[in-house]
């Protein structure tokens, strides 16, 4: 009789293939439980949304500066001189002839005198020369005087021969000599016209030499005396004094830069404006100021080409006037015009809802079924410039879409959240 071994050995191995099958549906199974979270939900009462709407908006962008004065005056050491007493400090309301500071320069104040001498002297000096010159005509004049006396007198002779000459009664060579004698004098007289003529121009000229070089030297004194007189610094324009940077006893060299004067009621604002905004800004563009007093507008009056920091600065001249309180360094909080836009998307800005960003957001749509309004659904939204309180929508939703402004991110990986009552 023979035993078969081999059949049990088989039951066996069904039995571990079936064993094994079963326990590897069962982990896939459980696997599969844990993957499969339940949906979120939110409570229709604690769901905040705000409402995608549509129309006409003028993009004015949200930018930051300060105010500044439109008159500046810098102050710098007109000579070389040592700071003795200083009249003001930084911060003070000035006036344009409001003293700032003295200076000392004894090498100046021993110019002055060596230049009032020289000019003493050159003007007296130039009263003597005139009246040498004067003295000098006057003889002339004299001796074309006595020549026109002379000329006269033989002219009365050849008058007088002539008639002699007609009764025979004169020599012939006598009345020659009074001809000759009146054609010499003749010639000498209108020589001597001329050479006065000359010689009143030339004395003309020199005259007017001699004063332009006292002119010279008045004007040389004139300056050391302005010197002197800016020695004492002074405002130069009404403002305030915004910065002084001496010391008593500093000695102080030509031209070196001691302080700055701004007007304090004409003002300017400097802005920042940010990169992405290049090319899209432009001059006279209409800028809206913020402040607690009231809203008040300037126009763009300057635009720099270089970008700074990820910044653009920019100038505004203020339209109308200020509150009085406004103060040069001020800072303010602005809005600049960028572009209109027609029929544009966009929404009340809310927290969580960021310009400029692409966000993972979820959003009721419009016209909605019973079930669909219980559930929201997951979009990608492209917002665009934030505009006084307004955020533009780019693209993700459309008008009449609800968007939730929850903070939701911790839900990101679902594609749905249910809404329950």
């Amino acid at each position: 009789m023979q035993i078969d071994l081999n059949k049990p050995n088989k039951f066996n191995q069904i039995k571990k293939v079936i064993i094994g099958t079963l326990l590897l549906l069962i982990s896939v199974f459980s696997i599969w439980q844990l993957n499969q979270q339940p949906i979120p939900s939110i409570s229709r009462s604690q769901l905040q949304t705000v409402e995608v709407q549509r129309g006409d908006i003028d993009i004015m962008a949200p930018v930051y500066g300060e105010y500044s004065s439109l008159y500046e005056r810098l102050l710098s050491a007109p000579v070389n001189g040592k700071v003795v007493e200083i009249f003001v400090r930084a911060g003070t309301d000035v006036k344009p002839d409001t003293a700032i500071a003295r200076l000392s320069n004894p090498d100046l104040d021993q110019k002055l005198i060596e230049e009032q001498t020289n000019l003493a002297r050159m003007q007296s000096e130039f009263k003597t020369f005139k009246l040498q010159k004067q003295s000098q005509q006057l003889e002339a004049e004299s001796q074309l005087s006595e020549i026109k006396s002379q000329l006269q007198a033989a002219k009365l002779e050849l008058d007088a021969n002539l008639k002699l000459a007609e009764h025979g009664i004169v020599a012939k060579i006598d009345l020659e000599r009074a001809q000759l004698t009146y054609i010499q004098l003749e010639k000498k007289l209108s020589y001597s016209q001329n050479l006065y003529q000359k010689q009143q121009q030339m004395h003309l000229l020199e005259i007017e030499q001699q004063q332009s070089l006292v002119h010279i030297q008045e004007q040389q004194f004139e300056l050391t005396q302005n010197k002197i007189k800016d020695l004492l610094i002074i405002a130069g324009i009404e403002g305030s004094l915004q910065s002084l940077d001496i010391e008593l006893g500093q000695q102080l060299v030509l031209g070196v830069s001691i302080g700055r004067v701004g007007s304090k009621s004409e003002l300017m604002v400097q802005l920042k404006l940010p990169q992405r905004l290049s090319g899209k800004v432009s001059l006279g563009a209409l800028v809206e100021l913020r402040n607690p007093k009231g809203s008040y507008t300037a126009r763009i009056s300057q635009l720099s080409s270089i970008i700074e920091s990820g910044f653009i600065n920019a100038e505004a001249i203020l339209e109308g006037d200020l509150p009085s309180n406004i103060r040069p360094a001020q800072p303010v909080n602005a809005y600049v015009f960028v572009e209109h836009v027609s029929n544009a998307l966009f929404a009340e800005q809310q927290p969580g809802l960021v310009p400029i960003s692409t966000q993972t957001l979820y959003s009721l749509p419009p016209d909605l079924t019973q079930l669909e309004s219980n559930q929201l659904m997951q979009v990608n939204v492209e917002f665009g410039e934030l505009t006084k309180g307004k955020v533009i929508i780019n693209k993700g939703v459309q008008i009449g879409h609800q968007i939730a402004i929850n903070d939701l991110s911790h839900w990101q990986e679902f594609k749905t959240i249910n809404i329950k009552e």
